[in-house]
């Protein structure tokens, strides 16, 4: 009897350790995991700026290509319109033929 009162003091005692153990276990866990989240937070949040920078610069490179290609648009519809004198006709239509003989030296053009 006394053996067996022995064996369940030392298993108690075991299980009181064990116990004990555990407890530290999750607390030091639970201290990592918070740990954890918050540099995970910071790490998001510093990734959804840099995000946000690129999305910003993508933005204005889209809208620098749309003026870019407006501007050589236009250059090239003054060019071809210069050169069928697509103006001169509009002078012509405006102003009426007063300035006619300006443009007359040039017909060889």
């Amino acid at each position: 009897l006394n053996r067996s009162k022995e064996h369940l003091h030392v298993s108690v005692l075991q299980s009181d350790t064990a116990a004990q153990i555990l407890d530290s276990d999750g607390s030091v866990l639970a201290g990592a995991l918070n740990d954890h989240k918050i540099e995970l937070r910071a790490t998001l949040a510093s990734t959804k700026k840099r995000l946000d920078r690129i999305k910003t610069a993508e933005n204005w490179e889209q809208t620098m290509m749309m003026v870019s290609l407006s501007i050589f648009a236009s250059v090239v519809v003054f060019i071809f319109l210069s050169r069928f004198r697509v103006f001169v006709n509009i002078q012509y239509l405006i102003f009426g033929n007063g300035c006619r003989g300006t443009y007359e030296t040039h017909e060889e053009l």
